[in-house]
């Protein structure tokens, strides 16, 4: 029997860094701690023994590109990293290659950072020097918020999902169809006010302009299907920004509903804010 891996995911939110350790093993994910601080070298050392660390990278810092690619390619990922290199024009032992499975069998998203890059993003969450890009892995923060979501969340239900997480920086956006990702994407912070009541409907356009800009993509992509749900979450959101904003969209808002039953018992009594989670347990858990 294969021993189980144990994972900590670390996202930045602002100030704060939040963590999630998990142990994976036997096809399930098991939630072992969850934890916020100022400051890495504030972590107590057994939340970090015997696991891996994973970090979430700025939305920005990471170029994604959609790549259509042979059904049943063995060697995709070397085919991806390939595909990458070649539209960046760059040398592939200076990026850190990813990707995500759109679930359509020629398609899926390429995410590239370079190194240097992510080096330096682990130094200021880590506050130590990071020899190498091996040491500890990455993940794009709106892919790791859809892991989180489509892992730890119960359904939203309908066929075409957007998701929306409000961060100090930037805005992460998911878009998932079918229970698959099919698009990343980001928002600078500084042009939506989503906690400004005066601001909530210029908030609103800029929301509206980007997700009909990806539905006319996905139409033309073949998915003609309407939006049939908002989550929303994330920094200062609650259920009365989420009833202001549904007067601005013809789609139903909604919160993520979390899976308890992820939970350990000692957390069941605690008014842990969940949804500030589910990127580090994304990471923890890919």
């Amino acid at each position: 029997m294969n021993s189980p891996i144990i994972r900590i995911g670390i996202d930045r939110r602002g100030d704060r860094l939040f963590a999630a350790r998990v142990e994976s093993g036997a096809g399930r994910n098991e939630i072992k701690a969850l934890f916020r601080f100022d400051d890495f070298s504030a972590v107590s050392p057994e939340l970090l023994d015997g696991g891996r660390i994973s970090l979430s990278v700025p939305d920005s810092k990471v170029i994604v590109k959609r790549l259509v690619m042979e059904p049943g390619d063995s060697e995709l990922k070397s085919r991806i990293a390939f595909e990458l290199c070649q539209l960046l024009m760059e040398e592939e032992k200076n990026l850190l290659v990813d990707s995500v499975d759109t679930g359509r069998s020629d398609q899926f998203l390429g995410l590239a950072i370079r190194k240097e890059s992510f080096r330096s993003i682990a130094e200021r969450v880590l506050g130590r020097s990071v020899n190498g890009s091996g040491e500890i892995d990455s993940r794009m923060r709106a892919a790791a918020l859809a892991d989180g979501f489509l892992k730890f969340c119960k359904p939203v239900g309908g066929e075409l999902i957007g998701l929306i997480d409000v961060c100090a920086g930037e805005i992460s956006v998911v878009f998932v169809y079918r229970g698959k990702v099919i698009d990343l994407s980001h928002i600078p912070a500084r042009k939506i006010d989503l906690n400004s009541e005066g601001r909530l409907e210029q908030a609103a356009i800029e929301l509206k302009t980007l997700i009909n800009f990806r539905l006319d993509a996905f139409f033309r992509g073949g998915i003609s299907l309407p939006l049939s749900a908002l989550v929303v979450i994330g920094d200062g959101i609650d259920d009365a920004t989420r009833r202001s904003l549904a007067g601005q969209f013809p789609v139903e808002i909604k919160a993520a509903e979390f899976n308890t039953g992820f939970l350990p018992e000692r957390y069941s009594q605690q008014n842990l804010p969940l949804e500030k989670y589910l990127v580090p347990l994304g990471l923890a858990a890919n």
